[in-house]
């Protein structure tokens, strides 16, 4: 079994953009049988103060706003076609991101 290099690029950016995405938002994958264009859905929280008994003081998240993102792993311009812009907006009841993952030789990335 073999699979070609570019879809293997495609994984890169994926694993790269769940490492960005983490550090503010919960990142739940679509899996890959499931993914028709909608790579993750990421869910924003509110950190609070808890105290607990006997004074023990900690923090809880609570999750708010929720958001899709779709990650592309190359720079080519992204058509929004007719059918794609209705089925966005007919469909979709989150908002709706397109992140681009650049990869360069000194191993940053930018979302």
């Amino acid at each position: 079994m073999s699979r070609l290099g570019n879809y293997r690029e495609g994984d890169r950016s994926e694993y790269l953009a769940i490492f960005a995405l983490s550090r503010f938002s919960f990142v739940q994958p679509t899996p890959r049988q499931e993914d028709f264009g909608l790579d993750f859905l990421c869910t924003l929280g509110r950190p609070e103060s808890l105290v607990q008994p006997k004074k023990k003081k900690c923090s809880v998240i609570y999750p708010e706003d929720s958001f899709f993102i779709q990650i592309k792993s190359d720079t080519k311009p992204i058509v929004l076609n007719e059918d794609f812009t209705r089925w966005v907006s007919e469909s979709i009841q989150l908002p709706l991101f397109i992140g681009v993952v650049e990869k360069d030789d000194g191993g940053s990335i930018a979302i």
